[in-house]
């Protein structure tokens, strides 16, 4: 079973509240897709190493306070025989920072804008569940 990280980096202002996400080129089944910011979980690392570690390749900028969020398996995922994705998030106004570093395009989106179509369609719940202050974290879901 392979290991994932997300993440969600949102700004800090409570009016227009953005989020950082990044226009897919792989996998495949994901090409061209708005998705969180992240990748493998490589041997030995733990999820959160790999979150702070994807997110800088990514984008250039080094975060260390990410929250974890929740977790999600997938019995089957990218014609795998199945997968493990700890999701993750922070608040911060270092999003203003953030850039390219690979051929996958970053982008900061308004959250009340964040398109429902060519977009990953976990991201119409994970944004919210990620900002609801009311509800404990991490989730795990099965």
């Amino acid at each position: 079973m392979k290991v994932y990280c997300c993440g969600f980096l949102f700004s800090e202002s409570k009016f227009i509240r953005q989020v950082l996400l990044i226009k897919k080129n792989r996998p495949y089944s994901q090409k061209g897709l708005l998705n969180g910011i992240g990748g493998h979980v490589e041997e030995g690392e733990s999820p959160l190493g790999a979150m702070i570690r994807e997110f800088q390749e990514e984008t250039g900028v080094r975060i260390s306070s990410w929250k974890e969020l929740c977790i999600l398996t997938y019995d089957f995922c990218c014609h795998e025989e199945g997968a493990i994705v700890y999701f993750f998030y922070d608040i911060s106004d270092a999003v203003k920072c953030c850039s390219s570093k690979t051929d996958e395009e970053v982008r900061l989106i308004d959250v009340e804008s964040v398109p429902h179509q060519n977009t990953m369609p976990n991201l119409k719940w994970l944004i919210p569940l990620a900002l609801d202050e009311t509800v404990r974290k991490p989730v795990l879901i099965y």
